[in-house]
């Protein structure tokens, strides 16, 4: 690949350098465990100065663009650039506009206390990752203590509600579970240093559960257009407007709710879309053997995009495992070992299991909603060739900030293209159910494109949007209400599908050329790292 000027590849790295330094989770999520047993600052002040380098920093930026002999000139060059330009102003949103250090505990538990990538990730001996956790949860007292400083007396509800779960669900696993996936026979000492840590941890995170949930509550107020187009350009570099974004989405539901109506005749002839679906969602695995029927269906699906060959497949390990007990609120979902880590460290693909306290009508609702067709969408959506292929690739990207991070526009809409990518290729093919698997996932994202414009620009309450979710996919009232609420607090929850059709107009695009390769192209995108759209266009659409 094309360098890159020095001063826009030493203010890139720079950039990631300091963000490791606020918040060191981000480096042992980029697989950067020079960071283990750290906590960044935290508090008022901490914002406020992170904030201020942030500002610092775009000035910089901005300088150095408006140099006639250091302005960004080649492709590689300007969607460096840009990615600097929109990670610097989409952090600034989130902290300055949206006020999230005082709004958001969920955000800020996760900050400070997860525990995630010492547990699931061999990078190093057992006792090296104990090591490590035991000093960071060391901190996790003082650190939670300080966040409740912060954060305001009326939250968010959304991320209030789950912070509540998921901080009762970290005491729990920090009590319960530390020695089933950190097991220290052998070392006495540090076990005993280890848990001595966590059960301190524990009460941590349970006063800080309680006192969330005992402060005031309000709905996240909705964004109004202003910021809600300043938000979305922030983050992903692109412009549109409420009435682009309001014909896109309406053009896509219709268009996939005609293809689930279609799909549906097939399955279940004469009987409509709820027989088609009752029928998908009966065929499922076992309590017992639900996460080793995701595993055999992960080794089919790589097969078929190998034999496919029209994006690599790594081969690169990517276990299948549960989820663990603190991250439950999430049916599925992948779980990388980093982009900056040694190619031979796994990442995972984690399954929620039925848990042994529930009865048996919600065991049965748990595995119905993971029956086998959907299983295998998501298998596609997480690991061949979504999050887990890219991830693998994004290592061959040079520069140190695209190669971390993440954004949702690129991140997500590559994942959600390639199961639409599965039916084209053939994966379905005399599978009628997971076609319809397919496109209840593809109208489930839609129609959160669709309620998320609603609720933050036309007025929508939670109610409205729960009864679009319902209308389009067929899913219950209950995970139709979650869907709907989320929206609230994550309204950019819109990138799947907004992704997903910027691949696909690229892709119409690069087409027409002569010498046009499909392999090529999915590749080039995710040898790009983890880059927000407009920077992704650049490369693969643009020429110097």
């Amino acid at each position: 690949m094309p360098e890159i000027c020095s001063a826009l590849r030493t203010l890139g790295d720079r950039y990631v350098a300091e963000l490791f330094a606020h918040d060191p989770g981000a480096a042992r999520a980029a697989g950067d465990h020079s960071h283990d047993g750290r906590l960044g600052p935290v508090g008022a002040d901490a914002t406020a100065r992170r904030l201020a380098d942030l500002e610092a920093m775009a000035a910089e930026l901005g300088a150095l663009e408006a140099s006639p002999d250091r302005a960004p000139a080649t492709v590689e060059e300007r969607a460096e650039a840009i990615t600097l330009r929109h990670r610097l102003a989409f952090e600034r949103f989130q902290l300055g506009e949206l006020d999230a250090a005082r709004r958001n505990p969920l955000d800020t538990l996760f900050r400070g206390a997860d525990p995630q990538p010492y547990c699931t990730h061999d990078y190093a001996p057992v006792p090296d990752r104990a090591e490590g956790l035991a000093e960071h949860l060391g901190g996790v007292p003082h650190w939670l203590d300080a966040a409740l400083g912060e954060l305001g007396a009326s939250l968010d509800e959304g991320p209030r509600r789950v912070a509540v779960e998921a901080a009762r669900g970290l005491a729990s696993f920090y009590r319960n579970d530390l020695d089933s996936v950190l097991p220290l026979d052998g070392h006495p000492d540090l076990r005993s240093r280890l848990h001595a840590s966590a059960a301190a941890a524990a009460d941590a995170c349970e006063r800080y559960a309680s006192t969330i949930d005992g402060r005031g509550a309000a709905p996240t107020p909705p964004l109004g257009e202003r910021r809600f187009l300043a938000m979305l350009a922030a983050q992903e570099g692109v412009t549109e407007t409420l009435a682009s974004l309001r014909a896109t989405a309406d053009a896509e539901l219709s268009s996939l709710r005609a293809q689930f109506d279609e799909v549906a005749g097939q399955v279940a002839p004469g009987r409509g879309v709820a027989a088609a679906i009752a029928l998908m969602e009966a065929d499922h695995p076992s309590a017992v053997t639900l996460v080793d029927e995701a595993a055999a269906g992960l080794d089919r699906i790589r097969d078929f995009w190998r034999e496919r060959d029209v994006v690599t497949i790594p081969d690169a390990p990517c276990r299948v495992q549960p989820t663990p007990p603190f991250l439950r609120f999430i049916s599925a979902a992948f779980d990388g070992a980093g982009t900056l880590a040694a190619p031979d460290v796994p990442s995972n693909y984690t399954i929620t299991p039925v848990e042994s306290t529930w009865t048996a009508e919600q065991a049965d609702e748990w595995l119905r909603s993971l029956n086998f067709w959907l299983l295998e969408n998501v298998g596609v959506h997480e690991v061949y060739p979504g999050h887990f292929v890219h991830s693998v690739l994004a290592r061959d990207q040079p520069s140190l900030l695209r190669r971390t991070g993440w954004v949702s526009g690129f991140g997500e809409g590559w994942a959600h293209y390639t199961e639409q990518l599965a039916i084209e290729q053939g994966l379905a093919e005399g599978r009628p159910l997971l076609h319809l698997a397919q496109v209840q996932d593809a109208l489930l994202r839609a129609c959160r494109f669709r309620a998320t414009l609603a609720l933050h620009t036309e007025g929508a309450t939670v109610d409205d949007a729960t009864a679009l979710f319902v209308e389009h996919t067929g899913v219950p009232e209950f995970p139709a209400r979650r869907e709907a609420e989320r929206g609230t607090f994550d309204p950019m929850y819109l990138a799947y599908t907004y992704g997903k059709l910027q691949i696909l107009s690229w892709r119409r695009e690069l087409e027409t050329r002569p010498g046009f390769s499909l392999r090529d192209f999915h590749d080039t995108m995710l040898r790009s790292g983890f880059p927000p759209l407009a920077a992704v266009h650049e490369l693969v659409l643009a020429r110097d």
